[in-house]
């Protein structure tokens, strides 16, 4: 009876380590929209911001039970249009974004994020930069259930691309994603 009621515990033991150990572990996929703007332009230059998307995988490991690293890998489209008197200039690039983000878990089932982001350029259509661009990145995430989350995120960019019309732009891109976790 006493190695009965052992084994039972040791199996309901090992069994919520288990349960507790997947939840340490993450991953899945997630897409949304993004709004690039520069905020550095030279004098008697303007910008229009222009909206464009990304799509990609994510994966969180938790290191806590309230703090976790994740990274993305994730290909984004964006753009934005600079202006000079009555001369205008479309900058899109299409990039593939690798951040390195500290997740903080927080009540009401939201996490802050945090950490720097490499994006490196597959195409850039008016920019000649070509080395890729470095972020901050600063954002919040919302997980109400069944595996849903909801993220919205500010990259506030560290290096700078250059175009034809600016020889150093500094681009920030807020974004807005919808993901779902396996």
């Amino acid at each position: 009876m006493i190695m009965r009621t052992l084994m039972i515990l040791c199996f309901v033991g090992l069994t919520t380590i288990t349960i507790h150990a997947q939840n340490l572990f993450e991953f899945g996929v997630k897409t949304g929209v993004n709004h690039a703007f520069p905020n550095s332009l030279s004098n008697g230059i303007e910008s229009e911001d222009n909206f464009g998307w990304q799509a990609g995988a994510f994966v969180q490991f938790g290191v806590f039970d309230m703090l976790a690293l994740a990274t993305e890998l994730t290909v984004d489209i964006r753009s934005f249009t600079m202006i000079q008197g009555e001369e205008r200039l479309d900058v899109n690039t299409t990039s593939l974004n690798i951040p390195v983000l500290l997740r903080i878990g927080l009540p009401l089932k939201l996490m802050l994020e945090l950490g720097p982001q490499y994006t490196h350029f597959l195409s850039t259509d008016n920019s000649t930069s070509t080395d890729g661009q470095g972020f901050a990145a600063l954002g919040l995430i919302w997980k109400p259930a069944f595996g849903l989350q909801f993220d919205i995120r500010f990259l506030r960019g560290l290096t700078s691309i250059s175009t034809p019309m600016d020889g150093d732009v500094n681009v920030n891109v807020s974004q807005f994603s919808i993901g779902y976790q396996f």
